[in-house]
């Protein structure tokens, strides 16, 4: 009851920063989606005007070529290179931005979370020393990210593939079933799960100790207090998932954007809890 209480009390006070931080986060991401999705769209479109002339190269090229037929034909080969040359650039400068992005905020929050502890605090306390925990906030989520991303991908896929089987089973339909593995199911989630839950711990102790001295703590206290540590972990992640899985759908229908927002904001006051609990658990660490 006492880790309750004092997690209560830190929430309180660092409730509406973490909201308000949230809300910029996925403002700015919500911006950089879309600014990347239209100058992809804008890429691919001059793209798909100028492959019709790519397909005259045939009959160009069985034919008397014209000085105007060839300058044609370089023009729209320089314009198609240039335009997936141009896809390219901006898909890894949005992820590079991303990146950048999440390891901003999320550092914020977390900062936010640990300073509260004890007292109320102000953005302008967060900043103080904060730029070198930011820089190991983000070398220790290079890593994680390169574990997790692939992995969460392929864990929904075999999930969608399982319940697709599963209704295919049950209403006894005559299609091809994909093909899906439990085992590789119960992999996938536990590298997902252990490797988000080393790594909440890292961003805890990047408070009290250098990188090495965190990362290193991480693994120690995650493996000592899993009995505590770990249900609570994995139960953010069962609630927090679907919530986001189930949004990406609900955001697609025009007359559910208020629940969608509504679900968004459940997730924001879900993660400030997790945060502030696991700061709370791990501050004698």
């Amino acid at each position: 009851m006492q880790v309750l209480e004092k997690t209560a009390q830190t929430l309180k006070r660092n409730i509406h920063l973490l909201i308000f931080i949230n809300l910029i986060f996925a403002a700015t991401t919500f911006s950089l989606l879309y600014f990347t999705g239209k100058k992809i769209q804008e890429y691919v479109l001059a793209i798909y005007a100028y492959a019709p002339q790519l397909q005259e190269l045939e009959s160009v090229l069985s034919e008397d070529v014209s000085i105007t037929d060839l300058n044609k034909l370089n023009e729209s080969l320089a314009v198609i290179n240039q335009s997936y040359r141009m896809v390219f650039i901006v898909t890894i400068a949005s992820i590079i931005a991303f990146f950048l992005i999440w390891c901003f905020f999320q550092s914020v929050e977390w900062r936010i979370t640990y300073s509260s502890l004890k007292k109320k605090i102000g953005l302008e306390d967060v900043f103080e020393n904060y730029w070198k925990y930011t820089l190991n906030f983000s070398i220790i989520t290079i890593p994680a990210l390169l574990i997790l991303f692939p992995s969460f991908y392929y864990l929904v896929a075999q999930v969608k593939a399982l319940f697709l089987n599963l209704i295919i089973k049950l209403y006894g339909i005559s299609e091809a079933a994909p093909e899906t593995s439990y085992t590789l199911i119960a992999l996938l989630f536990a590298i997902v799960l252990f490797t988000s839950y080393f790594t909440i711990i890292a961003y805890v102790m990047l408070n009290k100790y250098k990188l090495w001295g965190s990362i290193k703590r991480s693994f120690k206290t995650g493996i000592k207090r899993f009995r505590v540590l770990l249900p609570i972990h994995l139960s953010c992640l069962l609630i927090i998932i679907p919530i986001l899985y189930l949004d990406s759908y609900i955001t697609r229908l025009i007359d559910f954007k208020a629940a969608a927002i509504m679900s968004i904001l459940i997730y924001f006051a879900i993660l400030a809890f997790y945060q502030n609990l696991m700061v709370v658990l791990l501050e004698k660490e």
